[in-house]
């Protein structure tokens, strides 16, 4: 019994231990970013962060959450969630990818009123699809109960975010202030890739050889579980798009 205490106390120090590394590094990240692209990028940045934050609630759908939920109650679908999950939400960030490389100028004109942050715009076309994989990743660790995988996850993200700005952010700031808003987003991008490849690579060997094969297989085609993620998703979607439309 005091082994088992020991082994559960031990395991919640390792992750609140890693979850503050990753809040201090996101802090560096943060502070670096900073000095590095000027207080003029740092304006455009911030300018678009509302933009930023509607964006990622929309693509994500509140699919993570609803996913690691279910597959926590049906292990046995964890497979077929995971894909319907991972599915709609990369539908539905690819297609806001397709309408901000096509909108960007005008929503940087008239909406962001600054002809400036249209670059960074851009940018935001990148980092959507590879936050909702990266969210997605995360949600089957929860679900499967893996807390501390996903929580190491974020100092990759933030340490991989952390290198691209030390020796590349710099190249974007140089070239002015639109480049280093984009520069920022980017860095940001990164982070997100370096957290994907980290989960990517902590599954199971089987998993990952298998991880193609669940995306094309029929059998995992389950449209049952798609409206149970939505049921889950819509509700928390719309709270988060109130939120984000009152941020704006």
């Amino acid at each position: 019994m005091k082994t088992s205490k020991y082994k559960s106390l031990n395991s919640l120090m390792s992750i609140l231990g890693a979850a503050t590394i990753g809040k201090l590094l996101s802090m560096l990240a943060r502070l670096l970013t900073v000095r590095t692209i000027k207080s003029e990028a740092m304006g455009i940045f911030s300018l678009i962060n509302p933009l930023m934050v509607l964006l990622l609630n929309l693509s994500q759908f509140g699919l993570p959450l609803a996913c690691s939920t279910l597959i926590a109650k049906h292990p046995n679908k964890t497979k077929k969630l995971f894909v319907s999950a991972l599915l709609i939400s990369i539908s539905i960030s690819l297609l806001l990818m397709a309408l901000i490389y096509i909108l960007a100028p005008y929503i940087a004109n008239n909406l962001l009123n600054s002809k400036g942050a249209t670059l960074a715009t851009y940018g935001l076309g990148l980092l959507i699809p590879l936050v909702a994989l990266s969210s997605m990743l995360k949600a089957l660790y929860i679900g499967k109960g893996d807390v501390k995988a996903t929580t190491y996850s974020t100092i990759a993200e933030e340490s991989t975010r952390i290198i691209f700005i030390v020796f590349f952010i710099s190249f974007f700031s140089n070239k002015g202030p639109e480049y280093g808003a984009l520069g920022a987003v980017i860095g940001m991008a990164i982070g997100e890739v370096g957290q994907s490849l980290f989960l990517y690579l902590k599954a199971p060997k089987k998993a990952k050889k298998d991880c193609f094969y669940w995306l094309i297989a029929n059998e995992n085609d389950d449209p049952a579980c798609a409206i149970e993620l939505v049921k889950i998703s819509l509700p928390i979607t719309i709270a988060r798009l109130i939120g984000s439309l009152t941020y704006c």
